[in-house]
């Protein structure tokens, strides 16, 4: 199991017991895996036929699915999750205090993964279309 996904289970997992809006911005986070379609289907093509039509089309789908299902809304999603955490954290028993807390870091460190991947999905793009 890769890192992203222990990450994203734990969060999850720690939004239901945080209440408030963190299960809904944990479950509307898993619209991301939108773009894993493509990433599987970029991953099915070699070096070889990465520059035929097909291949390039799959890496374009990928970007703008990337972009537009994982981390914009991301950004807003963990606006969220950081607003609920600092507005519950004083009504709330200090375990539900340590899942906000958990949440919070789970998502910030979502949001750097994510902007890490986009960057090197910009570079991937930039030598496409060189």
């Amino acid at each position: 199991m890769e890192i992203h996904h222990i990450v994203a289970l734990m969060g999850f997992s720690l939004s239901i017991f945080s209440g408030y809006g963190m299960p809904t911005c944990s479950n509307s986070s898993m619209l991301c895996e939108v773009s894993g379609y493509w990433l599987n289907y970029k991953d099915m093509f070699n070096k070889e036929n990465r520059n035929s039509p097909i291949g390039q089309f799959v890496q374009i789908m990928f970007f703008i699915t990337y972009t537009f299902f994982r981390l914009i809304p991301l950004y807003f999603l963990n606006m969220r999750v950081v607003y609920f955490a600092m507005a519950t954290t004083h009504r709330v028993h200090w375990f539900r205090q340590l899942c906000n807390v958990v949440c919070v870091i789970n998502a910030i460190l979502i949001i750097f993964i994510n902007t890490y991947w986009y960057g090197l999905i910009l570079k991937g793009l930039k030598s496409l279309l060189e």
